[in-house]
């Protein structure tokens, strides 16, 4: 994931601009535009000091994660997305309490969905958009899915204020990173499933599958409610060998691990399993590597498989590298425990970027998100360069804006 644009609003006060985003994002500054009423800095924050407003800025692409803190709701308060002018825009709304989705289709509001109570001051709202797929955040809990492909391809984004008393801070836009998958497990108290992921990965939400023992969560945390012959394991089938992924293991218990190329009950990979690396290779388990005491619970996990290298992390500390071939083609990934005491939190699922190696003549080279351009070649310079692409997949541009209904 990539900032494309963010903003403070920590400037000198103003009752006729936003100005320009403070950010570092890789399209700042952007020039606010007002799209209707009038918008402005007060104490650093952006407000509408007259009448209702909307501002955006156009960021180039219709597909997004966008957030921005509702400081002071007010009459009530949006993050506009999906802009195509006045009469044609998403927006995730707060007013009386509540949050909503809409949608304005030539000038007709339509609420596709509420999340009801709950609504304060200070609330973060997120939403992130992707082709068709509409995921909605309040303080990092998803509250709102919805699938609609209208103004899948408006490029402008924003924000939008009822009355001159709501106050909204730290907006910021990222393109949609390589995420395959996430969970971060924050849904109702379950014995017997874990239910689906409910991140904004790709492939989300992905249905988790029961192998062994049952799951459930707990305190918005995932957990085993029984073992099976001593153990249990759950994965996803995210379609690919190769990937980075990650856990945090709030309770550490019994064996607790991020478990990764899972193609049966007696072949898998292990990561965390009593602080060191595992295979099970044909019925038997296999310890990769040394140990590495220091485990504790809170801790987070993280393995990158490509191919054949493997390397397994501890709180961003770089623990185990191994070269090993085995079940390199397996493409589920998931988590492995021996006790109904262990815990797991954020757990996330990315794809990896690849490199090429291209032998010849001096090039110029575009980086398009899944290929290299070659855009012309020079005199028989001999060079092997490296270029590294992202897996990401540009997608379409479109419009987005902000707006509240009052």
């Amino acid at each position: 994931m990539t900032v494309l644009s963010a903003d403070t609003f920590n400037r000198t006060n103003s009752t006729t601009t936003l100005g320009s985003t403070d950010g570092a994002g890789s399209l700042d500054p952007r020039t606010w535009t007002t799209q209707t009423g009038t918008c402005g800095i007060n104490s650093n924050q952006a407000y509408a000091p007259a009448v209702a407003a909307i501002a955006t800025v156009d960021l180039a692409t219709a597909d997004v994660d966008v957030t921005v803190t509702l400081a002071t709701i007010g009459t009530a308060s949006a993050l506009v997305f999906r802009f195509v002018d006045t009469s044609n825009y998403w927006m995730y709304h707060s007013a009386g309490g509540n949050t909503y989705l809409y949608k304005n289709i030539a000038g007709s509001f339509t609420q596709v969905d509420v999340a009801a109570t709950g609504a304060a001051d200070g609330d973060v709202h997120r939403v992130v958009a992707n082709g068709s797929s509409i995921r909605v955040y309040r303080n990092g809990t998803l509250k709102i899915t919805a699938t609609d492909s209208a103004l899948s391809s408006a490029t402008k984004h924003g924000m939008r204020f009822s009355g001159t008393d709501s106050r909204l801070d730290s907006w910021s836009a990222s393109s949609l990173g390589p995420e395959l998958s996430t969970d971060t497990f924050n849904r109702t108290d379950s014995a017997t499933t874990l239910g689906s992921t409910d991140g904004a990965g790709s492939l989300d939400p992905k249905a988790w599958v029961q192998i062994v023992g049952t799951w459930g969560i707990n305190t918005n945390q995932g957990y085993s409610s029984a073992l099976s012959v001593g153990r249990s394991i759950v994965y996803v089938d995210l379609a690919t060998a190769d990937v980075d992924l990650s856990i945090t293991v709030p309770t550490f218990n019994g064996g607790a691990s991020l478990m990764f190329r899972y193609s049966d009950n007696n072949n898998f990979w292990m990561w965390v399993y009593f602080d060191q690396l595992w295979k099970k290779v044909a019925g038997s388990f296999v310890a990769v590597g040394g140990t590495h005491a220091g485990g504790a619970n809170g801790d987070t996990y993280r393995v990158v498989a490509n191919g054949s290298s493997l390397t397994c992390y501890r709180n961003g500390s770089l623990l185990e590298t191994q070269t090993d071939s085995f079940n390199s083609t397996a493409t589920k990934h998931g988590m492995y425990t021996e006790s109904t005491a262990a815990r797991y939190d954020t757990w996330s699922a990315s794809s990896i970027s690849t490199t090429t190696t291209v032998t010849g003549t001096q090039a110029t080279e575009t980086d398009t998100g899944t290929s290299g351009t070659l855009l012309s070649v020079a005199a028989p310079t001999p060079v092997t360069p490296t270029l590294t692409y992202s897996l990401d997949t540009p997608s379409a541009a479109t419009a987005a804006g902000y707006m509240v209904l009052g």
